[in-house]
């Protein structure tokens, strides 16, 4: 097994080439010619990697984003003039948009698509490789009502339809219709619906809504229908459950309901008992680990934590209105609404545990997904504020030992003077403590200090044992230095970061971060929070648990504390009613100059509540109490307090009911007391945001939402506003987000590619600028640039003026109304809870889904680039089926 010292050149590599002598004679003199050397391996390092990569650059597998367009262009592919122009590579969305409009997929696969022109299979890889949708290819000739002859009969040709098969005339008119049709004359490619059956016609069925996993997480009891009662959503919605699509084992396969993410649907979901006439069970295909949904309930009939329900005791059933009683020994399950019940007199006596799919646009709002953790900001020189204990650190540099003894040896004669005569039980010298820490960091770019068997190598945390290996050098031998200088002195220095892992079920240890603690609830790993004050710490949740917990925090100035799930994990916070007489919201305290991150999380129950609090300390009256952690005063007291919530879900209307009604629609999912902060909301799916602040003697708060769904659950409720006052005092920055509900805000800095389904109001209008936006007429907004429905209008204006007779005021009105009707952006759906939430419905008006500065949608789902997807796949479909044909693309959601 290769090392990771293997993998990275040593910086000694050049000096080992030198003979023996010379080195020897080197180390006499203190190693000068060995330092000169290893500066020089440094760039020598450089130039090979560049070296490597203008290697890998020859390849369209290993290649950077910049390359790809080059290598696409040897090969003569040519992108979608339809699609848009290649956006700017120094830029990330730049850099987004280039890889939908050459995806890398394409250009690699270009050749073999050229080969296998022409065929059905070849349709749907072209979905997947152009547009990363999955698809379904469907010759529509297949499907005409027609006379065979009884030379070549054909089995598998669509037959007159039978209104005693059920499943048929579900699917009929979809992508697995079977059913025998008449011709239609309309052409497929006809907008906006063209006509399907015919000879020539061939479709792509193409799913835009992707299967989001959920793993081993509690089901929700419908205690009010029946302790019998459950639902597979934690927040007890009916929700449809998706399949895990199989891979296709052959390349000719044209695919079915198993390898697509589609809805499973009851009478697919049920297959026949073994040795069993009428009585059903659930399909292996679909039921069971590593399915598209499990269910476990320990100690009910004889299961266990590990081993879930057998198929064979899974009952597909209609539970629309949970009128059906599953017998003895069964459980049944309504895929299409994701429920559960139990016989009444048999009830899970442990809970029920379930996995499943749910479908939904995009990586928003967490969930099992890859994404990037947040790092902690990189401060690893040594400060005031990072003394616990001074008394205590001047002793343990006094003391006689390997590594105090070379600390010592790198502080200028008079320091060494002045450290040996201070006496430990007075107060250090003026001027000691910053002269020590000055010159010790200077020295942490440049010893070793894991070197000279100071240190014990095999007892050290794994993950430094693997920089160690890795031969550190800049900042990352800074890190490393600072680690060890925490490991060494315990007592008299904080730790600089810290990692406390939750998980509430036993799960292996993990020996790359063997000195982080692990606890089974969240109060545990903040109370050890608590007791250690890291200046940088992680809470990380490793599983998709609930956590029912009341959480209440206090970060001091100059700490950073993030509460994070892990990745490919989304845990629940569910809060429930703690106290009578005071809010029981998650109740946080910010002090200027710290951090709190909210990664990955879903909040239910309740909201979230940040205040500040005096410069004392001290908590006003009212508030909760809080966790104090007793950390040493920044010495930038006035920095701001920032805080920042990415890729979470704050429920809108603190839960659902059943049909994905908000429980409590008119409460905020964030409120901000007195916060004189920052707020970062990113990639989230959010309620209504509330302020309580002082207008007279404080500054706006900069709020900035990006790649978001700010949900008041209502146009006519406030999205963003203030109890009390007409607009709340707050300057927003609104990027790429989707707002329901009305905005009402000191200003608007920036709003950029973003849909407003509710009106505007600012107090300074004369500041900022709205660009590419969707808002209602009548709002009180900045300056705004191509914004809707204002270029419609001005377009139907300018058309009636073009006229020969001049338009009449009642003219100019209605055509005003009519193209701001005509371009209002249109939803597939509104409510939180279903798989369309937030999506651009397929009706809507082209002025919003290429509506962008970079001609993308507006909206939270930007970042997808659907309209250059379509526009791309549109081509190669007309590029690569048989001449004579015809092909379009059919959306199944």
């Amino acid at each position: 097994m290769t090392s990771p010292q293997d993998l990275s050149p040593s910086r000694d590599r050049l000096y080992q080439l030198l003979p023996a002598i010379y080195r020897h004679r080197d180390a006499e003199v203190g190693e000068p010619l060995r330092s000169l050397l290893q500066v020089i391996s440094e760039q020598v390092d450089l130039v090979e990697a560049d070296i490597d990569q203008l290697y890998r650059n020859w390849f369209i597998e290993t290649c950077e984003d910049w390359a790809v367009p080059y290598i696409a262009d040897l090969i003569g592919y040519r992108s979608v003039a339809a699609a848009g122009t290649p956006g700017d590579i120094a830029t990330p969305q730049g850099q987004a948009r280039n890889r939908v409009l050459i995806p890398r997929r394409e250009v690699a696969n270009t050749l073999r698509y050229r080969r296998r022109k022409g065929t059905l299979a070849l349709l749907e890889l072209l979905a997947h490789d152009v547009a990363g949708w999955p698809a379904r290819a469907v010759e529509f000739y297949r499907l005409l009502g027609i006379n065979q002859g009884l030379n070549h009969l054909r089995p598998d040709q669509g037959r007159t339809v039978d209104l005693r098969q059920g499943a048929a005339l579900l699917r009929l008119n979809g992508p697995f219709d079977a059913v025998a049709h008449t011709a239609e004359v309309r052409r497929i490619a006809a907008k906006p619906d063209g006509g399907r059956y015919n000879l020539p016609n061939a479709g792509l069925f193409v799913w835009r809504l992707r299967p989001y996993p959920v793993t081993q997480t509690p089901a929700y009891c419908r205690e009010e229908v029946g302790p019998h009662c459950y639902t597979f959503s934690v927040l007890g919605n009916d929700t449809a459950l998706y399949t895990r699509p199989e891979p296709e084992t052959e390349p000719t396969h044209i695919a079915d309901e198993l390898n697509l993410p589609v809805p499973i649907r009851r009478r697919i979901f049920e297959v026949p008992l073994p040795d069993s006439d009428h009585e059903k069970m659930a399909n292996p295909a679909y039921y069971g680990e590593g399915k598209s949904l499990t269910i476990w309930a320990p100690g009910w009939h004889g299961s266990t934590a590990t081993v879930p329900i057998p198929a064979d005791r899974i009952v597909p059933a209609d539970l629309s209105g949970w009128q059906y009683r599953p017998v003895p020994g069964k459980i049944a399950v309504d895929p299409e609404l994701g429920r559960i019940a139990f016989p009444p007199g048999q009830l899970p006596r442990y809970g029920v545990v379930v996995s499943y799919h749910y479908g939904f646009s995009a990586d928003v709002g967490g969930g099992e997904y890859d994404r990037d953790l947040t790092p902690f900001v990189d401060r690893p020189l040594l400060g005031v504020e990072d003394i616990k204990d001074v008394a205590q650190w001047l002793i343990d540099l006094k003391r006689s030992s390997a590594l105090s003894n070379v600390l010592r040896s790198h502080l200028s004669p008079t320091t060494q003077a002045q450290l040996a005569a201070q006496d430990a039980t007075e107060p250090p010298a003026p001027g000691l403590i910053p002269a020590i820490l000055g010159e010790l960091n200077a020295q942490l770019a440049v010893i070793r200090l894991h070197e000279d068997n100071r240190f014990v190598v095999a007892d050290l945390p794994r993950r430094l044992r693997d920089i160690i290996l890795q031969e550190p050098k800049g900042s990352e031998l800074i890190s490393l230095n600072r680690a060890l200088l925490e490991i060494a002195y315990p007592d008299s220095l904080s730790r600089m970061s810290r990692i406390y892992r939750v998980r509430q079920t036993p799960g292996a240890d993990s020996e790359a971060d063997d000195d982080a603690f692990r606890f089974n609830t969240l109060t545990a790993a903040v109370a050890q929070w608590q007791a250690e004050q890291p200046r940088q710490a992680a809470i990380e949740i490793e599983d998709s648990g609930v956590y029912v917990e009341q959480l209440n925090l206090e970060v001091r100035p100059g700490q950073s504390l993030h509460i994070r799930a892990a990745n490919h994990k989304r845990p629940v916070l569910r809060l429930l009613n703690w106290y009578t007489a005071m809010p029981d919201a998650v109740s946080v305290v910010l002090h200027p100059g710290s951090h709190l991150l909210l990664d990955g999380l879903m909040v239910t129950g309740r909201g979230i509540r940040v205040s500040q609090v005096p410069e004392t300390g001290n908590l006003t009256y009212g508030e909760t109490p809080t966790v104090h952690v007793q950390a040493p005063v920044n010495s930038a007291p006035k920095e701001h307090a920032y805080l920042a919530i990415s890729h979470c879900t704050l429920v809108p209307g603190w839960g659902l009911e059943a049909n994905c009604d908000p429980r409590r629609p008119a409460e905020p999912s964030l409120e901000l007391t007195n916060f004189h902060g920052k707020v970062l909301c990113d990639r989230t799916l959010l309620g209504s945001i509330q302020l309580n602040h002082d207008e007279v003697e404080t500054d706006p708060v900069a709020i900035e939402i990006r790649d978001s769904l700010l949900d008041a659950t209502s146009p006519q409720l406030e999205a963003i506003g203030a109890p009390g006052c007409p607009v709340a005092h707050a300057t927003l920055r609104i990027l790429r987000s989707t707002v329901f509900g009305q905005v009402q805000a000191h200003a608007i800095e920036l709003a950029e590619n973003s849909i407003f389904e509710g009106k505007i109001t600012v107090a300074r209008s004369q500041i900022g600028c709205m660009r590419f936006c969707a808002y209602l007429r009548g709002s009180r907004t900045p300056r705004r640039f191509r914004c809707q429905p204002d270029l419609a209008i001005a377009a139907a204006e300018q058309a009636l003026i073009d006229q020969a007779e001049p338009p009449s005021e009642a003219a100019l009105a209605e055509a005003q109304q009519q193209e701001e009707d005509r371009v209002r952006p249109r939803f597939s759906s509104t409510r939180y809870g279903t798989a369309a939430y937030g999506q651009l419905s397929l009706h809507c008006p082209t002025e919003i889904t290429r509506g962008a500065d970079d001609e993308s949608e507006m909206g939270v789902f930007h970042h997808l680039f659907q309209p250059q997807r379509a526009a791309n796949l549109e081509a190669r479909l007309n590029e690569f089926v048989p001449s004579g044909m015809s092909a379009a693309i059919l959306y199944a959601n």
